[in-house]
């Protein structure tokens, strides 16, 4: 009985953190509130079930939990997303409807067309950094220092380039 009152004002107290850890991932990843809700509930319970008062706060376990666990249900989601709306004959949606993805580009800055320029074709300081080898992180690091460097952009406007860049691909996708 005690144990059911503690819980239930934890849950009290910590449905508004809930409600909005799951509504930023629904807002960044266009997954279901409700299912993101359903898994965040069950998260609060093994985080009740985790906690130790001597260890610190309950709400920072909390979001440390909801975060790393519905960022795998996310990346799980997303996965059974892409298997699901491919099969073996159909090419990605980028290609069937070329013209959009096209007029897309039209519609971007010139600085996301850069950005995009110098990641289809890279330059040569670029294929030769070795750290651009060793994965897309490193890649991104690598144009990043191009901008930077070779074409003296400030931080703000690689930062806000890559946005257009990341939101049109992300609508274009998502269509």
């Amino acid at each position: 009985m005690k144990d059911t009152v503690r819980v239930e004002k934890l849950y009290v107290e910590s449905e508004r953190l809930i409600s909005q850890v799951c509504f930023e991932f629904h807002t960044k990843w266009n997954i279901d509130l409700s299912d993101l809700k359903g898994c965040a509930d069950l998260i609060f319970m093994e985080a009740v079930q985790l906690h130790e008062k001597d260890r610190g706060e309950f709400s920072t376990l909390l979001v440390r939990m909801l975060k790393t666990r519905l960022q795998s249900e996310v990346r799980r989601e997303l996965t059974h997303r892409t298997y699901k709306d491919s099969s073996a004959n159909a090419p990605p949606r980028v290609c069937r409807d070329n013209t959009r993805f096209i007029d897309l580009l039209c519609d971007m800055g010139e600085d996301a067309k850069t950005i995009l320029h110098v990641v289809s074709d890279p330059p040569s300081d670029v294929q030769k950094e070795p750290q651009a080898a060793r994965g897309y992180r490193f890649f991104w690091g690598a144009v990043k220092r191009h901008l930077r460097n070779e074409r003296g952009w400030s931080f703000y406007r690689i930062r806000r380039a890559l946005g257009e860049v990341r939101h049109a691909v992300r609508s274009t996708l998502s269509t």
